[in-house]
């Protein structure tokens, strides 16, 4: 039975599942994928429809990959709590060692947009702030000449 267009189903008509596995939910299942979570809702759509004789239609509330990528991250818990962790770190090491020595890694390459969650790691980020913390900036070290060359010629 193929969906038709038509109106889209009220939200609480078709429940949000915590996690897919089949067509049954369960707290301990794996994650979830766009592809599992497109199937639920067109599965539902198909139910509501078969069921819905005399009325219209009903269109799946998710209908592309994006909308599902989107519902399948919400879904997966493990994720958020892992992505939430590394925004945090990420957080951290900025505040520490500052834009000057992470932007190399956490900005495109034109240096005007920050990269997504997933485009960079954090491996990487640490190991600029090594690089970062073993040199300093030309501009201190510039500094500290001047202030050591005033010493000297008083002396």
């Amino acid at each position: 039975m193929s969906l038709k267009k038509g109106p889209r189903v009220p939200r609480h008509v078709i429940s949000v599942p915590r996690h897919i596995t089949g067509d049954r939910f369960s707290l301990t299942s794996p994650l979830i994928d766009p592809q599992n979570v497109l199937t639920h809702y067109q599965q539902r759509a198909a139910a509501i429809n078969a069921q819905n004789l005399v009325g219209p239609n009903v269109v799946p509330l998710i209908t592309d990959r994006t909308e599902a990528q989107d519902q399948a991250d919400r879904l997966n818990m493990q994720n958020q709590a892992v992505i939430g962790a590394k925004e945090g770190t990420t957080e951290a090491i900025v505040l520490q060692f500052g834009h000057d020595v992470t932007d190399s890694v956490l900005k495109t390459a034109d240096g005007v947009d920050l990269k997504g969650i997933d485009e960079y790691h954090l491996y990487d980020l640490m190991q600029v702030c090594i690089q970062g913390a073993d040199r300093p900036a030309t501009g201190d070290i510039t500094a500290n000449e001047n202030h050591l060359g005033k010493i000297l010629e008083r002396a």
